[in-house]
């Protein structure tokens, strides 16, 4: 039997982020104009892999892991020059080569299969010193910034990341264009607008959100028949019927005003103009709580239940999981620093090490021995996998400087490791639903 072909992960990273092209690009960004005490190179994996072992907790931390892979001593003075505008650019044209190249590709979900892309939207923000509140701006605090994230849903990369000042307001973020087309946009409540709804749908795209408590719209049809004798809710406001439902699930199609001006799109439009737009409101009720979740989309009814428009939505968690990820063991905004060009360069560099992350755990378990590749990669989860690569980052960081291959039981080991030792265990909730249901039948036979 033919052994297995290895898989080194120190050639996935040489690959990922070739020496000379980190040479070049230190070169065209200003970065250095002779490579003689401070090496490019060696700088970007040591930023890396501080990020990557959760040890980069300031610039100092930096320099130590400078050092320890160069095994010299570099003056600091000299050292914390580097960290200017010439290294901003430096590692943003670093993290747009991981957008386009280094990124995994999110596996095909069948439950999504409609659509060309489905991308998750929403930010965080990162708190910083008071002394940069004139250029940052905070919203409820001295001054901050703002990390945007536009996420391919399914364990995919970055579609898109802006870094803008604090106060600057959710909705604004959300770029609509002809390059939607067919696409499915998750909203979370703060970046809800009838305006870029509308305009999404104009583009030939679709989006789904949570319906805020202050919209009132009224239903125009029901998308479901019931058997048996269901009342008619046509014409009824929406939250007028759910104070008297008693249905484990809604489905209907509402109206909303919205106002537009003329947008570039397939429906021109000329002017201020307000006119009703159909669209779908799904309702689906929480046993526990008794209340329900609402959705608002223009998701056709044939394409996706109600029960399964609620399963889309889940798959918004995967940003809030990737902020906590960014922020927790990556220690995103940990740098007390004093100039935006050292908040900059963390940022990228917390965002190269996410693609870098992600690329060896896609490496790592396409050898698995699975059926689905993806569930391979639901049993190894996200943050768990970040925990892990803790362990390994400097050695990983070590041997691509030095260029020698990673051990032939590595990849083993991380699979053992990143393997969710908990997944099909049932839930908390649901074991103290079992033993409380027990209790009371043995009250009741005593």
């Amino acid at each position: 039997m033919a052994e297995p072909k290895r898989i080194d992960l120190t050639a996935i990273l040489q690959a990922a982020f070739p020496k000379d092209l980190i040479l070049d690009l230190a070169r065209e960004t200003g970065l250095v104009k002779r490579v003689r005490d401070f090496v490019p190179f060696v700088f970007f994996w040591a930023l890396i892999s501080a990020i990557l072992a959760g040890t980069c907790k300031s610039i100092a931390s930096v320099l130590k892991e400078y050092e320890r892979l160069t095994g010299k001593k570099m003056d600091r003075a000299s050292f914390y020059r580097k960290i200017d505008a010439s290294m901003v650019e430096f590692l943003r044209r670093l993290f747009a080569r991981a957008c386009e190249q280094v990124f995994p590709e999110a596996p095909a979900m069948e439950l999504l299969r409609r659509f060309t892309a489905t991308l998750l939207q929403d930010s965080t923000v990162i708190k910083l010193r008071a002394i940069l509140a004139e250029r940052w701006p905070g919203a409820g605090m001295p001054a901050a910034a703002k990390l945007n994230v536009i996420l391919c849903a399914g364990g995919g990369g970055a579609n898109k990341v802006q870094i803008t000042k604090g106060t600057r307001a959710e909705v604004k973020f959300t770029t609509i264009n002809k390059a939607l087309r067919g696409a499915l946009l998750l909203f979370d409540l703060g970046y809800q607008s009838l305006k870029n709804f509308a305009r999404i749908e104009n583009h030939g795209a679709y989006f789904l959100t949570r319906l805020k408590d202050n919209l009132h719209p009224t239903i125009a049809k029901s998308n479901v028949n019931h058997r048996g004798a269901s009342i008619d809710v046509a014409g009824q406001p929406l939250r007028e019927v759910l104070e008297h439902l008693q249905r484990a699930m809604l489905d209907v199609m509402v109206e909303i005003p919205v106002t537009l001006k003329g947008q570039p799109g397939p429906i021109p439009l000329e002017g201020h103009v307000t006119h009703l737009r159909e669209w779908r409101v799904v309702g689906l009720k929480n046993p526990m709580t008794g209340e329900y979740h609402l959705y608002l989309t223009n998701i056709p009814p044939e394409w996706l239940t109600a029960e399964q428009i609620g399963a889309v939505y889940a798959y918004r968690w995967e940003i809030e999981r990737l902020f906590a990820e960014l922020k927790g063991p990556y220690a995103l905004g940990s740098w007390a620093v004093a100039r935006e060009e050292s908040m900059l360069v963390q940022t990228y560099a917390v965002l190269i090490a996410w693609a870098i992350s992600r690329k060896l755990r896609a490496t790592t378990l396409a050898g698995a021995d699975a059926v689905d590749i993806h569930l391979a990669m639901l049993a190894a989860p996200l943050l768990r996998w970040a925990l892990v690569l803790i362990h390994h980052a400097r050695d990983l960081a070590k041997w691509v400087v030095t260029g020698r291959r990673a051990p032939r039981h590595l990849i083993p080991l991380l699979r053992e490791q990143a393997r969710d030792p908990n997944r099909g265990r049932m839930p908390l909730a649901a074991r103290t639903k079992r033993v409380s249901r027990n209790a009371r039948v043995t009250r009741l036979s005593a």
